[in-house]
């Protein structure tokens, strides 16, 4: 189960990188770094302070703060510009 999971995971790792280039389409090179080593950077920060969350209120709240985390990351996904509509704006 953990190797799906993690399969699951890595998998949008590709997608991401691609979606990044097509924000920046003339710093194609610097979109990939930044988004893989924004990635990695922001993981480890993650798993520190969930270890944190786990040491403090235990295993069960740091689990229960993951099930949050997809959320805020869809509400901020929002924000993030749409290649399609801005080619259509006149």
């Amino acid at each position: 189960m953990a190797a799906c999971v993690g399969a699951a995971i890595v998998s949008t790792f590709s997608v991401t990188i691609v979606m990044a280039q097509e924000l920046f389409p003339r710093r194609m090179a610097t979109a990939s770094g930044t988004i893989a080593g924004f990635a990695i950077g922001t993981g480890g920060i993650g798993v520190t302070l969930l270890g944190a969350v786990a040491d403090r209120y235990g295993v069960p709240a740091a689990a229960h703060l993951i099930n949050v985390l997809p959320a805020a990351g869809a509400l901020l996904a929002l924000f993030l510009p749409l290649p399609w509509k801005r080619e259509a704006a006149p």
